[in-house]
């Protein structure tokens, strides 16, 4: 099947079809002769197969082992590879799934699935983001005992191994959000027959909603204590719940700018691009994944000492030269950014604003109980 980049969302995926360079008609939107999708091209089949094994542990799409799913299926899940209106074209959809089905090689240079030996199954593989290198989760503990800088030579060699490919660029005057609980002064009107009147603020903007002073700053995901770091967000909602206000609480939020193209470290979207070819290459992210993890889960403040690791990650990163490291908000439907050097983002004048929290939401999902869900088990 032809379809055009503009009904694409992955951008593994688009850096291919801008490789393959075809120009043809689209099937979803009959546009002519844009630069397209041919599903029958090795390298799109090659990274879909490299976004599989990256994503999803075989178990999850093996209907042979009680997957729910299918690798097509996985393919043209909502929000993924393909926008809404592919998918929602049952007509497309159908014949995009049938065929992806039947061309792609399950096995080849990037297998899916772990096949047989001597008629027996193999371990099934595993998500490449799922599968931590010990080494570095074992950087917890030693941590916890010695100095950071003991461990830098560990991390600054496996960064350097990946050379750019995690690195994004930033141009200039990209705008980002802050958020600040509070503001820096508030005023009551009179308002007609309501006797409490009618509140005005101002809200906090440059210094005051800009990075703590380095004697102020408490230790983040980025920095330790008493480093001032500027973080910020690629949206304002992520922002103000970045900041993890409560019902009632007024916030104020100001869009910040970079005054330079920034060079940042990217934890927020796994680049196949250098990876995607061979089955080493992919197994070599795991590093980086493992990275990722750390830096993308959320960790409750209760635990001990859980922004250590991700603070020595963060320090190699700087030293490494980057700007800054991008990851995405355990929080909200964006991202962050931190900059290791606040000065190279500018308050934008006029952009102030104040809002009223109105409701704070949360999800859960429902946890296995001891003596009651384990009755078949076997613990470690």
């Amino acid at each position: 099947m032809i379809i055009c980049i503009d009904h694409i969302l992955e951008e593994n995926i688009k850096f291919v079809i801008n490789k393959d360079q075809i120009f043809s008609d689209c099937c979803v939107c009959g546009g002519n002769q844009k630069i397209c999708l041919d599903t029958e091209s090795y390298d799109v089949q090659t990274m879909m197969k490299s976004l599989i094994r990256y994503n999803y542990d075989e178990f999850q799409y093996n209907d042979h082992i009680g997957g729910d799913e299918t690798f097509h299926g996985l393919l043209l899940d909502d929000g993924f590879i393909f926008s809404d209106d592919v998918l929602s074209n049952n007509e497309v959809c159908d014949d995009l799934n049938d065929e992806l089905y039947s061309i792609i090689d399950v096995y080849g240079n990037i297998p899916i699935f772990a096949g047989y030996s001597d008629g027996q199954q193999n371990m099934l593989l595993e998500a490449i983001k799922n599968q931590e290198v010990r080494g570095i989760r074992y950087l917890q503990e030693k941590l916890e005992k010695g100095n950071h800088f003991e461990h830098e030579g560990y991390i600054k060699e496996i960064i350097s191994s990946y050379g750019n490919s995690f690195l994004k660029k930033i141009t200039e005057n990209t705008f980002f959000y802050r958020a600040r609980v509070g503001y820096s002064k508030s005023k009551i009107a009179y308002d007609g027959f309501n006797r409490k009147g009618q509140s005005f603020y101002a809200p906090y903007v440059n210094d005051d909603i800009s990075a703590v002073p380095p004697l102020l700053a408490d230790q983040g995901r980025a920095n330790r204590a008493g480093v001032s770091f500027l973080y910020c967000a690629t949206d304002m909602n992520t922002a103000i719940a970045e900041v993890r206000p409560h019902p009632t609480d007024i916030v104020s939020v100001a869009e910040f700018v970079n005054m330079s193209d920034l060079d940042v470290f990217d934890f927020s979207y796994p680049n196949l691009i250098d990876f995607y070819d061979s089955e080493d290459k992919l197994d070599s992210m795991r590093m980086y994944a493992t990275m990722a993890n750390i830096f993308n889960k959320a960790t409750p403040p209760s635990l001990k000492g859980r922004y250590i690791l991700s603070q020595l990650i963060s320090d190699c990163i700087r030293q490494q030269g980057y700007d800054g490291i991008l990851f995405s908000s355990t929080v909200g439907e964006g991202k962050n950014l931190v900059v290791f050097t606040p000065e190279k983002m500018k308050f934008v004048d006029g952009s102030d604003k104040i809002l009223e929290v109105e409701k704070v939401e949360y999800t859960s999902k429902e946890c296995k109980v001891i003596g009651r869900d384990d009755e078949f088990e076997v613990y470690v």
